[in-house]
């Protein structure tokens, strides 16, 4: 069982094409087998990085996917995760891509940067995600927070047809682009996006060192331009209790030249996905089983 996050963002897909690439296989396609022999891997929805965090260290499922930062904050209890126990069972098989924050609003809105969203009603993101976590972040960096707004937690579907409807002024979500959620919005109505500058988003780099700046190209939505966020890595975390054999296994098919084929070919992101970003962002251990994988690989000492 995989911990995805909602149909409209990037973690369910991903995580359908990974259950798909890790799931055991035989026949004419596979004659000496694909997969891991005698799993049946699933993807589930799920409310995002902290509802997957936790459901890890609780062994209600066996892997999930979550933001690098709110792993790291799990497992040594700090930040969000202050007043709860640390989160020590995590241990991540390796980094998949690069999520970015999109602050959407209407093309012809008055709203024009994040210090203009007080008073406006706005989507935050779900609780358990990593978008709310992050998103009040950088409405702190901008002399705001969620009181300062007429604030909603919706996910990410549910907050596309809010704004769709006329009552949302925007939202926030943190996904790998192009997400469906803003793609085939853009599709149907004028967007912008609203944009963290680098000075900004390095200033919250500084407290946060997995929040970098990054930017949303140009022609990942229609008619959208080119705007500065900030972005943080998406990683594949399992239960330490998991056996070394199996997140060896796991970390092997992540990163095969099959699983590669599937996801370039299942979804925009998927091509982003490269072993080259395997270890990147790590702040807390590998699985022993991941790093024997990588070991033998040479990326490890």
């Amino acid at each position: 069982r995989i911990a995805t996050g909602g149909k409209a963002g990037s973690y369910y897909p991903i995580g359908q094409l990974l259950a798909q690439g890790l799931t055991g296989r035989s026949g004419p396609e596979c004659p000496e087998g694909c997969g891991l022999q005698g799993v049946l891997a699933v993807a589930q929805l799920s409310n995002g990085s902290v509802a997957n965090v936790e459901a890890v260290q609780q062994g209600s499922v066996e892997a999930g996917l979550a933001q690098a930062d709110v792993v790291s904050w799990a497992y040594n209890a700090e930040h969000v995760f202050a007043d709860a126990p640390a989160h020590d069972r995590l241990r991540v098989i390796g980094t998949l891509f690069i999520e970015t924050l999109h602050i959407v609003v209407a093309a012809d809105s008055e709203i024009r940067n994040v210090g203009d969203l007080a008073g406006a009603r706005v989507s935050l993101g779900p609780p358990g995600s990593g978008t709310l976590v992050d998103t009040r972040l950088v409405l702190a960096a901008h002399g705001l927070d969620e009181d300062d707004l007429q604030a909603r937690y919706l996910k990410p579907h549910a907050a596309r047809e809010a704004f769709r409807a006329g009552t949302l002024d925007g939202f926030f979500l943190i996904a790998g682009h192009p997400t469906p959620s803003v793609s085939d919005l853009a599709a149907e109505v004028p967007l912008r996006l609203l944009p963290v500058e680098p000075e900004v988003a390095r200033s919250i780099g500084y407290d946060v060192p997995f929040l970098r700046p990054v930017r949303i190209p140009a022609d990942a939505y229609n008619g959208v331009e080119a705007t500065p966020t900030v972005g943080v890595g998406a990683q594949l975390v399992v239960n330490a209790e998991m056996s070394a054999a199996r997140a060896y296994n796991i970390t092997e098919q992540l990163w095969s030249e099959r699983m590669a084929r599937i996801f370039q070919h299942g979804h925009p992101r998927g091509a982003e996905i490269d072993i080259g970003d395997a270890l990147a962002g790590a702040g807390i251990p590998l699985h022993p089983g991941a790093a024997g994988w990588y070991q033998r690989r040479g990326m490890l000492p």
